[in-house]
């Protein structure tokens, strides 16, 4: 049994949750597709000036400055936004699935 209170799972967890962020970041127009550009995900880019980003994240402007809605639209297919029967049923959420369960096989055969 893993004991998560272990400062070595903990470390392990980090260093495994940021290698997969790491890889969606680079392979991000592959699963986001062509009108996406591989440096909007680079840590340092600002996303804030992108709008095709910012309307995936539901992010709009009040006279209160930049706020976003409570569920983003990038978890519902395109044509269903808002419809809560189809949330977590974007595409684009199955290939980030995907993609982590590929690489994740990948590290762990390639460390074997």
């Amino acid at each position: 049994m893993c004991n998560l209170n272990d400062p070595q799972v903990a470390r392990a967890m980090k260093s495994m949750r940021s290698s997969q962020i790491g890889r969606i970041r680079t392979h991000a127009s592959d699963i986001f597709g062509p009108g996406f550009k591989s440096k909007w995900f680079r840590t340092k880019f600002d996303r804030g000036s992108i709008p095709k980003l910012q309307d995936l994240l539901g992010a709009h402007m009040t006279t209160k400055g930049k706020e976003y809605t409570a569920i983003p639209p990038i978890l519902f297919p395109e044509d269903s936004v808002g419809k809560k029967s189809e949330i977590f049923l974007n595409p684009v959420l199955f290939k980030v699935s995907t993609f982590l369960d590929w690489a994740s096989t990948t590290q762990h055969t390639d460390a074997a």
